[in-house]
């Protein structure tokens, strides 16, 4: 939450300070239990648990003046109201990323999951590349949604986003072959075709932010309606494409229901 409080606050640089300094303790602590602990695996997460516990207390630290323990029975009903049905939504959203590859491993093979898998990795890049504009948008339309001047430097952010996010599509499209015989091995080869559809459905994802008129009007309900309905889409796409196209399928149900 202290994290969070200093984005919304607009305090980039704290905000950034913390998220570096998480970031460093939790592969600093990975590093040194890596190397002392047998299970690796166990290692990496305790190495994580320390980083997000430093992390929270430098925010704490940085929003001491601003944050404190009180209890408001009011605030914690409109609270609640508000974001109870956001807990459904981000089920649709983890549904629409992850019944892909779920769905190829019973339907397909696990071989075909993997390459999906590997695919979505690479197609992650995209998010990535918007990021920093996504944190930074969200704060400032809810600062700013009701200005007059808003509505046109939304639409310029947008169209920065756009641009950027094509350029970038189309890159990673031509140069997918490559990456992946670069960083990968040669049964991954077939991702490739999959990073048009894949990096789709994210930049759709990635777009969300410049619609917040049912978060400003706190219609979280209908925002959970919408991302159950798209999970529900690429449910049913994934059942009737995966049999006959395999992993393309998945990537297209990906897309389409991203889309709707």
């Amino acid at each position: 939450i202290a994290v969070r409080h200093l984005r919304w606050s607009l305090r980039a640089r704290s905000y950034v300070a913390a998220v570096a300094f998480t970031n460093l303790v939790t592969a600093a602590l990975g590093v040194v239990l890596v190397l002392h602990w047998k299970p690796a695996a166990e290692a990496l997460l305790w190495g994580q648990t320390g980083g997000n516990i430093a992390g929270l207390i430098l925010a704490c630290f940085l929003t001491r003046r601003e944050l404190g323990w009180t209890w408001d029975s009011v605030a914690l009903k409109r609270m609640l109201q508000f974001s109870a049905p956001l807990v459904l939504s981000t089920l649709g959203v983890i549904a629409t990323g992850q019944l892909g590859r779920l769905m190829l491993a019973r339907m397909g093979s696990l071989e075909a999951a993997g390459v999906f898998g590997v695919a979505a990795r690479l197609a992650g890049i995209l998010g990535l590349l918007t990021s920093g504009l996504q944190l930074a948008i969200g704060p400032l339309i809810y600062a700013s949604h009701d200005k007059p001047d808003t509505p046109a430097a939304l639409a310029a952010a947008m169209r920065i986003f756009a641009a950027v996010v094509i350029i970038g599509w189309m890159t990673l499209v031509t140069l997918a072959p490559e990456l992946i015989r670069l960083f990968t091995t040669p049964a991954f080869a077939p991702a490739a075709v999959l990073i048009a559809p894949l990096g789709g459905a994210v930049i759709l994802a990635s777009s969300l932010v410049f619609a917040p008129g049912l978060e400003i009007r706190h219609r979280t309900g209908t925002v959970a309606l919408v991302c159950l309905l798209g999970g529900a889409v690429n449910l049913l796409l994934c059942a009737i494409l995966i049999g006959p196209w395999g992993a393309t399928g998945a990537g297209i149900a990906a897309l389409l229901s991203g889309l709707l």
